[in-house]
């Protein structure tokens, strides 16, 4: 007997199985055997895949189990830094005190007691009853003026509070 192709693409075992089964009814059987054989290396093929996907866990687990991901200590806390372009001023003298942000995530706000100082422009994306808000976390700038008043020895100090939400509030 000689085992060859047929008018399909199937492998010349599944005929040579089909033929096995029985003589009679060939045709029917073929098809049956065939269907079931063909399921069969399919299912074969899906558990080789998943075997490979588990040896796969397997392997590599052990290596990612021994990495450790920890938090810098340096990024650990947002903070907000008040820089001035001068420490000392003539009166009636503006002043540029720029506001800078470190690991801030988002919105933030500022509140600055200014004291006699007279707040003059400022970059920020809001200001209102003397809080500077900013929507991203990016710093700007303000310039205050220093009264006409004011005598060689006086000293004003700017300070301040900053928050990302209201209930923890932090120092400038």
């Amino acid at each position: 007997m000689v085992y060859r192709m047929a008018e399909s693409n199937r492998p010349i075992f599944f005929w040579f199985l089909s033929d096995i089964v029985g003589r009679t009814s060939v045709g029917i059987k073929r098809f049956y055997c065939a269907f079931y054989v063909e399921r069969w290396i399919q299912m074969t093929d899906r558990r080789i895949i998943r075997l490979a996907v588990l040896l796969a866990i397997i392997l590599v687990y052990p290596m990612l189990s021994n990495l450790t991901f920890t938090a810098s200590a340096e990024a650990a806390e947002p903070k907000v830094t008040r820089v001035a372009e001068f420490t000392s001023v003539a009166a009636g003298q503006h002043l540029t005190i720029e506001i800078i942000p470190t690991d801030v995530g988002g919105f933030y706000a500022v509140k600055e007691t200014l004291g006699e100082l007279e707040l003059i422009s400022d970059t920020a994306d809001n200001f209102e009853a003397g809080v500077f808000v900013q929507l991203v976390a990016a710093g700007f700038e303000y310039v205050v003026k220093v009264p006409d008043s004011a005598q060689a020895c006086d000293t004003f100090e700017i300070t301040g509070l900053w928050w990302e939400l209201p209930s923890n509030k932090l120092p400038v």
